[in-house]
């Protein structure tokens, strides 16, 4: 039983003892809630790393603290150079100190520390939101999900945006995705577009609004910030603002090696560069484009 323990832990004696003069691995561990989920985000890890001759050992936790510690034992065990750690939750935290006491460096991903990187949702739909505002739209609004923290996020960079072109917020006008009834609240409050944050509540939309005899993009637009899961199939039927996970995956293993080597590590923040790749649901406002009438 103890042994069982032992190789399920990747435990072996005195693996925590570093040797001072021991030379670099060269090895950077991606520890991520989940792998699948970050395809051009690993590409662009992976594609720094190997610039700099590196090799990354990736590993997913699936939001078990156990998994995670299991990761962390066996990155700690191979004596990687750095780490890019996406913790499970706040209090994984405390197992810092088996990276710290290896000086093996950590680039924080979507975790509780002042110095942790995140892609920013909020700059992301303040440009979506521009994007309605430069096409005539002024009662466009956001579909939004209240548990997701992208979400949330997404929410305060609609209002910024609003506010700086002197909009008003109406709140009565957020589509919500666990209040189905999209059709009624867009008639009742006479939307002209939406922004989605989930592509696949976008398709679900754009079916609605066929089905209700809405021509998108000629009386209803339609515009959804997209991971990079999105096939390119779909993103030819629908306008989309792709998340530019690769670009922020060279920039937070940039940051890694930058503190294995000692080149620097000050914290300098991802801004995501990206627009729409089309307008095909996403037209000026309709009111714009009717005859006047003499």
């Amino acid at each position: 039983k103890v042994l069982s323990i032992a190789k399920e832990y990747n435990y072996s004696p005195y693996s925590f003892v570093k040797n001072a003069t021991a030379s670099k691995t060269f090895l950077i561990g991606v520890l991520l809630q989940d792998c699948c989920l970050h395809g051009r985000l690993l590409e662009g890890i992976l594609a720094r790393a190997q610039e700099h001759g590196y090799h990354i050992i990736p590993c997913s936790s699936y939001g078990s603290q156990e998994t995670e510690l299991k990761h962390i034992t066996a990155l700690c065990k191979a004596q990687v150079d750095g780490v890019i750690w996406e913790p499970v939750c706040e209090e994984s935290l405390s197992r810092r100190k088996d990276f710290e006491e290896l000086s093996i460096s950590i680039t924080w991903l979507n975790a509780a520390h002042p110095d942790s990187f995140s892609m920013d949702y909020q700059l992301l739909a303040k440009r979506a939101s521009e994007y309605f505002i430069r096409k005539k739209h002024l009662l466009f609004s956001l579909l939004i999900d209240p548990q997701s923290p992208k979400s949330a996020e997404a929410l305060m960079g609609y209002k910024s945006a609003l506010f700086d072109h002197q909009l008003s917020f109406v709140e009565d006008r957020l589509l919500s995705v666990v209040a189905p009834d999209w059709i009624s609240k867009i008639k009742l409050e006479g939307l002209t577009g939406i922004i989605c944050i989930d592509y696949r509540h976008a398709l679900h939309l754009l079916t609605l609004l066929k089905q209700y005899q809405y021509k998108v993009p000629d009386d209803f637009s339609v515009l959804a910030i997209a991971d990079d899961a999105v096939s390119p199939l779909l993103s030819e039927h629908l306008t989309t603002m792709t998340v530019p996970y690769h670009p922020f995956g060279l920039h937070l293993c940039s940051h890694l090696i930058g503190q294995c080597e000692q080149h620097g590590s000050d914290c300098t923040p991802f801004v995501p560069d990206c627009q729409p790749d089309h307008f095909a649901t996403l037209d000026v406002c309709p009111s714009i484009k009717l005859p006047h009438i003499i």
